[in-house]
């Protein structure tokens, strides 16, 4: 038996490698063979353990499991903030008033994170079943008025993406063995049923038939219920529209406040003149957790006559963590 520099053994020096008398080395045949025992998948085992280790010296074909575990033992969760990418929202073409089409994106919130590869859709007439084309709601039935939020889900066996429908902005009754990874959307149901109709903007979903939220005439600052989402604040969009039917010059002021904080205006419009039947604004606004706003039209001069007018044209969700 060679010694690996060029030089034969010795009959005693190969008895020694074999049967040695230090086994907790693991430095002879022996030792090695007691090590083995009789499980013939030893070899299997080996094979599949090492498979399983992180690789930094070639490509890796992971699941979305090991690789959550792998960022975690890398140390990689506390670099990446809760994010939002993709997941964009559109109303299906062939039932809008019921379905959502989710484009292909990312979530993640802390340790978890999940991945959608493929446009899925889901209803919001049906209770939520694994898959696109099935159900969403997390519980009971569309209700009209109501928001319903879009949290993305990841299965906790098999990493799968999935969307889930909800009253709830923060605490989705989830499915089993299936956990919130992110809520990355709201949709409105309007008082027929039907889900909104909406196009996305940037971070704006913009309304296609907005909405008047008020119609009226004087009124002194006080919270005004407008149509974007319940349960997160969002900035809003609007349009406003001073009337003045006087014969004499008046003036009209208008401010738009934060939902939270009546002192902390948003919009401030103001008008002159006489018989002057529509001014038109584009202002923003900022809710509270209720979908108000508060909102003034004060008269400080003259008298007038006509309606004022706010309409809602969208919102940004700004509390979604999104990055594209």
């Amino acid at each position: 038996m060679l010694d690996g520099v060029g030089g034969y053994l010795t009959l005693a020096q190969v008895n020694a490698l074999v049967t040695g008398d230090a086994p907790a080395n693991l430095n002879t045949l022996s030792e090695i063979a007691d090590a083995f025992g009789d499980d013939p998948e030893f070899l299997t085992k080996v094979n599949g353990a090492l498979a399983k280790r992180l690789r930094f010296d070639a490509a890796q074909t992971l699941t979305i499991p090991e690789r959550q575990q792998a960022q975690a033992n890398l140390g990689l969760l506390v670099l990446v903030p809760d994010f939002v990418q993709g997941l964009r929202t559109t109303n299906n073409s062939s039932d809008a008033n019921n379905r959502i089409d989710i484009d292909p994106g990312i979530a993640r919130r802390g340790a978890l994170s999940v991945v959608n590869e493929a446009v899925m859709t889901k209803r919001l007439d049906a209770v939520w079943a694994v898959g696109t084309g099935n159900g969403g709601l997390d519980t009971g039935a569309k209700t009209p008025g109501a928001t319903y939020h879009l949290h993305a889900i990841v299965n906790n066996t098999t990493g799968v993406f999935d969307a889930l429908f909800s009253l709830s902005a923060t605490a989705p009754t989830l499915p089993n063995g299936w956990s919130r990874v992110q809520r990355f959307d709201a949709v409105l149901v309007d008082g027929s049923g039907n889900i909104r109709q909406t196009r996305k903007r940037g971070d704006w979903t913009i309304l296609k038939s907005p909405v008047d939220d008020y119609t009226g005439g004087q009124r002194a600052m006080s919270p005004m219920t407008i149509t974007v989402p319940n349960g997160v604040p969002v900035r809003s969009k609007h349009r406003v529209r001073i009337n003045i039917r006087s014969a004499t010059d008046t003036v009209v002021d208008c401010k738009l406040a934060d939902g939270d904080d009546n002192s902390a205006i948003t919009a401030w419009l103001n008008v002159t003149g006489a018989s002057i039947p529509a001014n038109d604004f584009w202002a923003e606004g900022s809710t509270n957790i209720s979908r108000q706003i508060n909102a003034s039209f004060v008269l400080s001069l003259g008298s007038q006559s006509g309606n004022h007018l706010i309409t809602t044209l969208g919102w940004d969700d700004y509390t979604i963590p999104r990055i594209g």
